[in-house]
């Protein structure tokens, strides 16, 4: 969650560039001209950034604590859904590698997708793997992996690209099938 954000008397004294609440600049202003202000208008003052000079606080209508509350948490609930979160899995021996190893990683995929992860699978082929005769081969195990995976529900791909000695794609969850 976000941090808090400074309201009306916790906001430290300083000089601020003040906002208005239809959003244009009122200028910059000692904190407590700002309160006088916030008092005269009934309203509430947020500091919004902290991080410049001067900081900036912004003029919001005033709200009783619980509802305020409940905009900060609801607000911190949709930032939290934006944010995505990635994983990747590396197979660097396509040909090499036992099946119960292969199927476990893709559980793992599909059990991080369902997550709510965005997950790149990759196949890796190196030294003697990497040659056209084997790298068929290669591709052709990752059909497979990538069909199984995408058979799940929800389970889509984003990206399936193919390069020198790489094979991959990008699987994320969706809320349709």
């Amino acid at each position: 969650m976000a941090a808090e954000l400074l309201r009306n008397e916790n906001i430290p004294s300083g000089l601020y560039r003040l906002i208005d609440i239809d959003k244009t600049d009122l200028g910059v202003k000692p904190i407590a001209k700002i309160r006088e202000l916030c008092v005269e208008r009934e309203c509430d003052c947020v500091l919004i950034n902290p991080s410049v000079r001067p900081g900036v606080v912004k003029l919001e209508e005033r709200m009783d604590e619980s509802k305020r509350k409940y905009q900060e948490s609801k607000n911190a609930k949709k930032s939290k859904q934006k944010e995505v979160k990635t994983k990747s899995y590396l197979v660097d021996k396509p040909l090499a590698i036992q099946q119960s190893d292969l199927d476990r990683k893709m559980n793992e995929v599909i059990n991080s997708v369902r997550k709510n992860y965005s997950v790149t699978f990759t196949f890796k082929a190196l030294g003697r793997y990497a040659d056209e005769a084997h790298w068929k081969e290669v591709v052709k195990k990752f059909d497979e992996c990538y069909e199984y995976i995408i058979s799940h529900e929800n389970i889509i791909s984003q990206t399936k690209k193919e390069n020198e000695n790489t094979v991959y794609a990008i699987f994320r969850f969706t809320s349709k099938k």
